[in-house]
C-alpha cells in the first residue's frame, strides 16, 4: 500500500510547503513554475520520477507483517 501512495505524498509536499514556506523542492517546483524557469521544472519532475521508479517497485515485493 505504501508504494502506491508514493506519488500523491509527493505532490502533497509541493502543497505543504507552499502553504507553511518550508524549503525543499516542492517550492522550488513551484516557484520555477510561476517564474517559467523550465530547466528546473524539468530537473525536479525528473528527480521526482525517477524516485518513483526506483523505490516503489521493490516495495511491490515486500511481505506486510500481520
Amino acid at each position: 500500500m505504501f508504494g502506491i501512495n508514493v506519488g500523491a505524498l509527493a505532490g502533497g509536499s509541493l502543497v505543504v510547503e507552499n502553504i507553511f514556506a518550508l524549503p525543499g523542492m516542492g517550492a522550488t517546483m513551484m516557484k520555477a513554475i510561476l517564474t517559467r524557469d523550465y530547466p528546473v521544472v524539468q530537473v525536479c519532475a525528473s528527480v521526482r520520477s525517477m524516485n518513483e521508479k526506483v523505490f516503489v517497485p521493490p516495495l511491490i515485493f515486500v511481505r506486510p507483517i500481520h
